[in-house]
C-alpha cells in the first residue's frame, strides 16, 4: 500500500515539473521576425506613379500637379500621373509603387488616415505606397509641401522605409460640431455682389451641416476680438487697414487679427473672393462620432490679381489645371 502511494506520488511530482517546464518555455519572448524596411532612393522615385483622387479639390490638384513637376525637373524620365479610378469589380494592386496624394480609394491612404486628427497632415511610408495626405483634403497641400520641402528641393533627398511623419498647420475654425463660430458682417448699405455672396456663405455652411449663421452689419458697434467675415467693402478698421496695402487689381480671401475679409475693390472682385472661399469649403469638413459637422481648414491667406483673369491658356499637365481659376497667379502668404 505504501509503494502505491509512493509511486501515485512520484507520477504526480513528474507531470508537475513537466508543466512548470513548459510554462517557462512559453514565456521565453518571441523571436522579432520584423524586417526593417528599406530606404527609397531618389533613383527608385522615378519608378513610382503620382495618384491623385477622381474627384478632389482644385488645391489638391493644384499640388499633386507641382509635386509632379518637381519629381520631372529633380528626378527626370516620364513617372505616371493619374487618378485614383479603378473599373467596377477590380481592386488596386497593392504591389504597385505609388505616390498617393489626398483621399484617395487604396487601402493604404485610409490607413492613414485612421491615425490622424482634426487639423494634422502626415507623409508615411505604407508597403509599396508613399502617402501624402491630410485629415481632411483641405490639409493635403501642407502635406505637400512638407513633403516637396524635405524631400524634393535642390537636390532629392532619401526617403526613409519607415517615414511616418505627422504635422499640423495653423487652422481656422469655422463650424465645430455644428456650431458656427463666425457670424458674417457686410456693409449697412452692401453691394448686390457682398449681398449675394454673403447669402452664398451662409447657405454652403447651413448645407454642410451647420446650424444658422448670425448676420449684421457695420453699423453694429466694432469688437477687434469677434470672430467675423468681412464679406466687401466693409467700415471696419481692419478692412481699412487691409485696403491701404492692397494693389487697385487685387482680390482674394484675407486673415487680420480674428477677422477673414473677402476683399475686393469692384463687386466682381468680390465675387471672386467669394468664389474662391465656398468652393474649399465642403473639402474642408469631417463629422465627429455623434454626426455633428465641423468645418477647418489651414490658415493661408490667397492673394489674386485680376491681370490673371479668367485664361483659357492656363498651364496643363496630367493632373489638371493649376489651382482655381480665380488663383491663377496667386501668391500664397
Amino acid at each position: 500500500m505504501k509503494k502505491t502511494v509512493l509511486r501515485g506520488g512520484c507520477i504526480l511530482l513528474l507531470i508537475a515539473m513537466l508543466f512548470l517546464s513548459a510554462c517557462k518555455k512559453s514565456e521565453k519572448p518571441p523571436v522579432d521576425t520584423v524586417v526593417s524596411a528599406e530606404p527609397i532612393l531618389p533613383d527608385q522615385l522615378k519608378g513610382y506613379s503620382l495618384v491623385r483622387p477622381q474627384m478632389t479639390s482644385e488645391d489638391v490638384i493644384s499640388g499633386a500637379s507641382d509635386l509632379y513637376e518637381a519629381m520631372l525637373a529633380l528626378l527626370g524620365g516620364t513617372p505616371e500621373f493619374g487618378t485614383d479610378f479603378l473599373e467596377a469589380g477590380k481592386e488596386a494592386d497593392s504591389s504597385k509603387k505609388e505616390i498617393l496624394v489626398g483621399h484617395t480609394n487604396r487601402p493604404e491612404t485610409a490607413q492613414v488616415l485612421e491615425t490622424l486628427k482634426a487639423g494634422e497632415f502626415a507623409v508615411a511610408a505604407v508597403g509599396n505606397k508613399l502617402v501624402i495626405t491630410g485629415f481632411t483634403e483641405a490639409f493635403t497641400p501642407s502635406a505637400i509641401q512638407w513633403f516637396l520641402a524635405n524631400y524634393l528641393t535642390g537636390t532629392a533627398a532619401e526617403i526613409p522605409g519607415d517615414l511616418h511623419h505627422v504635422g499640423t498647420a495653423e487652422a481656422v475654425t469655422l463650424v465645430e460640431a455644428g456650431k458656427p463660430l463666425y457670424r458674417l458682417i457686410r456693409a449697412q448699405y452692401a453691394t448686390d455682389g457682398a449681398m449675394d455672396g454673403m447669402y452664398r456663405i451662409a447657405e454652403t455652411l447651413e448645407g454642410l451641416g451647420s446650424e444658422t449663421l448670425e448676420v449684421k452689419t457695420d453699423s453694429a458697434a466694432h469688437d477687434s476680438e469677434a470672430l467675423e467675415i468681412l464679406v466687401g467693402q466693409t467700415s471696419y478698421d481692419e478692412f481699412n487697414n487691409l485696403k491701404e496695402s492692397c494693389a487697385p487689381d487685387t482680390y482674394g480671401v484675407y486673415y487680420v487679427g480674428q477677422k477673414i475679409i473677402l476683399f475686393g475693390w469692384t463687386d466682381e472682385d468680390v465675387t471672386l473672393a467669394v468664389d474662391a472661399f465656398v468652393g474649399s469649403l465642403k473639402y474642408a469638413t469631417y463629422t465627429d462620432a455623434d454626426g455633428k459637422v465641423s468645418v477647418s481648414y489651414p490658415r493661408e491667406n490667397v492673394v489674386a490679381s485680376n491681370n490673371a483673369g479668367y485664361y483659357e491658356d492656363l498651364p496643363v499637365s496630367a493632373a489638371g489645371r493649376y489651382r482655381q481659376l480665380v488663383r491663377a497667379g496667386a501668391l500664397r502668404l
